[in-house]
């Protein structure tokens, strides 16, 4: 367990990968709790050793906190991956119109790797328009997988 500076993505291509970045000196495990969240840990070597890069939806989660622990995480062996997630989805701004099409699985493919809690947010970008995620629910604890289903509640937006 140790303490890191929050500060943001180096850019916007590494935000939306929606793991947290670390200097390599730092790097001790892939996968980290923040708060009660789990993260892809990533070892980054532009990160400055004592600091924790995190995107927007991610530093929002810990805020007001400047200063977070980083808990090594280790998956359990008997963690089975969770057969369905759960997730809200919604455009990051108003943009009015139905569920983009496809969204499930590019869901699905950002959160691929990732362990996942109920009420973890995740940003992505779908056909040029960034989107938030937040999972309602997962079946089981585990590293979701291809295999995964992900089941959307879409919220338009007006």
């Amino acid at each position: 367990m140790a303490y890191f500076r929050v500060v943001p993505s180096l850019n916007t291509d590494l935000a939306e990968t929606n793991a947290v970045y670390v200097n390599p000196r730092d790097a001790t495990t892939p996968y980290v709790k923040v708060g009660r969240f789990i993260y892809k840990c990533i070892p980054h070597p532009d990160v400055i050793l004592g600091t924790v890069c995190m995107n927007a939806i991610t530093r929002r989660a810990v805020y007001p906190s400047e200063i977070v622990t980083l808990e090594e995480f280790t998956v359990p062996l008997t963690a089975v991956p969770p057969r369905v997630v759960c997730v809200r989805a919604e455009y990051v701004k108003s943009h009015p119109g139905p569920m983009p099409e496809n969204l499930a699985n590019t869901i699905r493919n950002v959160l691929e790797g990732n362990i996942v809690t109920v009420g973890q947010k995740f940003t992505l970008t779908h056909d040029d328009e960034p989107i938030i995620i937040e999972v309602t629910d997962a079946n089981s604890f585990g590293i979701i997988n291809a295999n995964t289903v992900v089941s959307v509640m879409w919220i338009p937006s007006f």
